[in-house]
C-alpha cells in the first residue's frame, strides 16, 4: 500500500507539475490580466487537481490533509514568533530591496487594488494551495520514509 500511494503521490506532482506549466503558457497566450490570473492559476492549476486527486483515490480529506485542531496554546505561541520575528524580517526586506531594487515591484498591488485583495492574493492564496499540494497529497504519499 505505502509504494503505491507514494507512486500516486509522485505521479500526482508531476501532473501539477505539467499542469501549471501549460496552464500558465496557456492563461498567458490568451492575455489573461495578471491579478486573475495569479489568484485563479493557483486555485485552478493546483487545488482543484488535489481535490480531484482525494476524491478519485477515494481517501479522506482529513487523513490526506492531516485536518487537526488546533490548540490556543499553538496558536497564541505562533503568533508570539511571528511578532517576535517582525524585526528581522523587515531587515531581510530591506537588504533584498538594496540587492534587488526591480524585484519587489513585481509584487506591488495594482493602483486602486484594496489591501485586503492584496492580502489575499499574495498571502493566503500560495499559503492555502501549496500547502495542501505539498503538506497534503504529496507529504501522505511519503510519510513513514525516513529522511
Amino acid at each position: 500500500m505505502n509504494k503505491t500511494l507514494r507512486y500516486q503521490s509522485n505521479l500526482m506532482y508531476l501532473v501539477v507539475c505539467i499542469v501549471l506549466i501549460l496552464g500558465s503558457v496557456a492563461m498567458t497566450m490568451l492575455g489573461a490580466n495578471e491579478n486573475i490570473m495569479e489568484a485563479t492559476y493557483q486555485y485552478l492549476f493546483m487545488l482543484i487537481p488535489v481535490v480531484v486527486y482525494i476524491l478519485l483515490s477515494n481517501q479522506s480529506f482529513k487523513t490526506v490533509l492531516r485536518l487537526k485542531k488546533v490548540s490556543v496554546k499553538s496558536m497564541l505561541l505562533a503568533l508570539l514568533i511571528a511578532i517576535a520575528a517582525q524585526p528581522f524580517i523587515s531587515l531581510v526586506a530591506i537588504a533584498m530591496q538594496q540587492l534587488f531594487p526591480s524585484y519587489g515591484m513585481m509584487y506591488m498591488p495594482e493602483e486602486g487594488s484594496s489591501q485586503l485583495y492584496s492580502l489575499f492574493l499574495i498571502a493566503l492564496t500560495p499559503a492555502i494551495c501549496e500547502e495542501v499540494f505539498m503538506r497534503g497529497v504529496v507529504l501522505h504519499g511519503h510519510r513513514g520514509l525516513s529522511v
